[in-house]
């Protein structure tokens, strides 16, 4: 069983994955806004979904100098 910190490690990882998927194919080409396309361009959903993204990035970057292999799970 998952303890709490386990859980937001995989909420976390799950959404620097979206974030960069979501990037990836926004490079291949800009009218492949995964986000966008889901909840609507400028809605309120993805500016939520956006900032999480760019929350978890954070996140993940300060982990990763803080604690040593703190993203890889066991």
């Amino acid at each position: 069983m998952a303890n709490s910190t386990q859980i937001f490690y995989y909420i976390l990882l799950a959404l620097v994955f979206i974030g960069g998927l979501n990037w990836g194919l926004y490079a291949i080409n800009p009218s492949y806004n995964v986000v966008e396309a889901i909840f609507g361009a400028g809605s309120v959903f993805a500016k939520i979904i956006f900032y999480l993204v760019a929350i978890a990035a954070i996140a993940a970057v300060v982990m990763s100098f803080t604690n040593n292999n703190v993203i890889f799970i066991q």
